[in-house]
């Protein structure tokens, strides 16, 4: 608590400043983590999928993949409200349960970040045809591995 009684007596430029550089560092680490729990995880390669082909497709097939693409974020951001809403309700009652239902909000907004295209991955539309081949080839295998 010390640092942050130091902190409070600097101009208010620099806390501003140090606030944002607060703010950068806990966001990148965020996305490097939810990043590196996403290669566990099923639906990376799905929602990867998708986002190339809202990229690559033109039409209904691009209309439907930016679609499913929403959907999946405003599912994790549907989640994410829960769990802030969840966690206001008991922050009189129990202050370490909101704090976790706070982490874990932060969680599923990284989650549903994720699920959301972006575009300027691949430079070429070659660069994201060749790895929309291998995602949906690395689909398939582990349907067929599921079948057998």
């Amino acid at each position: 608590m010390e640092i942050i009684k130091e902190i409070a007596n600097f101009p208010v430029i620099v806390q501003g400043a140090l606030g944002s550089a607060l703010f950068w560092i806990i966001f990148v680490i965020g996305q490097k983590v939810i990043k590196f729990l996403n290669q566990f995880g099923k639906e990376k390669e799905i929602a990867n999928a998708f986002s190339l082909m809202a990229e690559l497709y033109d039409g209904e097939e691009r209309h439907t993949s930016f679609l499913v693409c929403l959907y999946g974020g405003l599912h994790y951001l549907i989640k994410a409200l829960i769990a802030i809403s969840i966690s206001l309700l008991l922050s009189n009652i129990l202050e370490i349960i909101s704090s976790i239902g706070y982490f874990l909000s932060l969680y599923f907004l990284f989650r549903a970040l994720f699920f959301l295209p972006y575009f300027n991955r691949f430079p070429t539309k070659e660069e994201k045809q060749e790895k929309l081949n291998k995602v949906l080839k690395q689909l398939v295998n582990k349907n067929k591995d599921k079948k057998e």
